[in-house]
């Protein structure tokens, strides 16, 4: 519920403010700190903090949302790459036949959703960035596992 109350405000902030994450603006000078924790977050919990992580470099760092996806995505795959290793050497958790599908079908969405983003530019991307924002906080209050 905490992650979704952010993701409110973030949003509620962004979408009143026309040009944010379209043009670069100057970073706050607190913009690490804040990304080194929804980078924890995101590191540990998983599911709707990414997106907290890539809004926070729009708003705090003040990146455009195509910069921004591309310096999370930098910064997560040590990240992903860190968490495989250590599934694959400490336990048998792992389903190869099922990953390698996900691994190839996460390799084609990427190729072509770079490819989109970067044609249709930063207005696309905040409004998809956006969009996903709100489809996670539903998920959060209403979804139940």
């Amino acid at each position: 519920k905490f992650i979704a109350a952010i993701l409110v405000l973030i949003v509620i902030t962004s979408l009143l403010k026309k040009n944010y994450a379209t043009t670069e603006r100057p970073a706050r000078w607190y913009w690490p700190f804040i990304f080194f924790g929804t980078s924890i977050a995101s590191g540990s919990v998983g599911a709707g903090t990414g997106i907290l992580s890539t809004m926070t470099l729009m708003y705090f760092r003040g990146f455009t949302a195509l910069q921004s996806m591309a310096n999370w995505f930098f910064a997560n795959m040590f990240g992903n790459a860190l968490g495989v290793g250590i599934l694959m050497f400490s336990s048998s958790l792992i389903n190869y036949r099922y990953g390698f599908f996900l691994l190839v079908g996460n390799a084609i969405g990427a190729h072509f959703g770079s490819k989109i983003a970067i044609k249709k530019g930063n207005g696309f991307v905040r409004f998809m960035i956006m969009l996903l924002a709100i489809l996670v906080v539903f998920q959060l209050i209403f979804l139940k596992n």
